[in-house]
């Protein structure tokens, strides 16, 4: 990717540009399914947690 400064189109500040491609590819990013086993699997756990847990209050 060039740096034109005549456009302004192109200039990207490095760090925003990492955040930008860091969003998109958490967007873009399909988790597998052992990813998704486990991320279904802690959900299970926390909602069981806050069953179990009569101190646990969510906060809104």
């Amino acid at each position: 990717m060039k740096e034109t400064s005549s456009s302004g189109l192109m200039q990207f500040d490095p760090l925003d540009m990492e955040r930008f491609l860091c969003e998109w590819g958490m967007k873009i990013q399909e988790p597998t399914r052992d990813e998704q086993a486990e991320i279904i699997a802690n959900r299970i756990k926390i909602k069981e947690k806050r069953k179990i847990d009569p101190t646990h209050q969510q906060v809104p």
